[in-house]
């Protein structure tokens, strides 16, 4: 049995004028409170743009330190009412998830991570979403520790049970951040990545015979990402590709896009 407890954290529930960070439907603009506690970050762009509230901006993105967008993680799960914060990050396969949700947890001090693969199947890509919030989401919302079987992608079969008692968590994977999870969700990251990116990485790590299987994926995928819009409802939009020039591997590529608020 595999037991994993981190560190305490919350949710983002102000709007900024000078805002580095957007809001989304689920917060409230106009906490000043909140606004104050964010005032000591620069701007994120070096162009002096900044965020606008329920928006992420278009364009190119910057570079950001990974341990700055820690803090503003932090920053804005503090304020949540629910008793475990569930930072979601989400994106296609292939995205670039795994790897950034594995930095971000270590960066927060070894926040656990519980994988939407380990609930998703061969078989059930997508729709696999009730058990996660039975056995983890609900009872961690309830305030008791999460108990579920990951599901072994070798043996297409349940390992044995893991329990997680955590005030903080990374809910890690393809639609981390559906509707249904948003009473749980505190915080929101989407990875974006082209789709030949992330076509030749999963070819590169399931090989060249998956090709059908990675289409299908990739179908669901768009499929989900059309009828929820996750993209345009996260807090945040970060690069899987991270090639711009004096990128290192302490900094993350930071996107700006359109109204993230209302995904228009």
């Amino acid at each position: 049995m595999r037991v994993m407890r981190p560190a305490q954290c919350s949710a983002w529930t102000g709007g900024a004028p000078r805002a580095e960070l957007p809001v989304t439907p689920r917060h409230r603009c106009g906490d000043h409170a909140a606004v104050k506690a964010l005032r000591r970050f620069e701007p994120v762009f070096g162009d002096g743009s900044s965020w606008q509230c329920g928006s992420v901006m278009n364009g190119a993105g910057s570079p950001v330190a990974l341990s700055e967008l820690a803090e503003w993680v932090q920053v804005a799960t503090k304020r949540s009412s629910l008793l475990v914060a569930v930072t979601a990050v989400d994106g296609p396969g292939g995205a670039g998830k795994s790897t950034f949700a594995a930095r971000l947890s270590e960066a927060l001090g070894g926040v656990p991570i519980v994988h939407t693969d380990e609930f998703a199947s061969w078989d059930d890509p997508l729709d696999w979403w009730p058990r996660l919030i039975e056995q983890v989401l609900a009872p961690l919302a309830a305030g008791t520790p999460a108990r579920y079987q990951p599901y072994n992608w070798v043996t297409r079969s349940l390992d044995g049970w893991i329990d997680v008692d955590a005030r903080h968590i990374i809910l890690e994977g393809v639609s981390a951040n559906r509707l249904a999870f948003s009473p749980y969700v505190a915080f929101a990251i989407w990875i974006e990545t082209s789709r030949e990116a992330r076509l030749a990485r999963g070819l590169e790590r399931d090989g060249t015979e998956m090709l059908e299987q990675w289409n299908a994926w990739m179908a669901a995928e768009d499929d989900y990402v059309a009828r929820e819009s996750p993209k345009g409802r996260s807090d945040l939009v970060i690069s899987g590709e991270p090639t711009i020039a004096g990128h290192s591997d302490g900094e993350v590529l930071l996107l700006r896009r359109g109204r993230g608020a209302s995904g228009t």
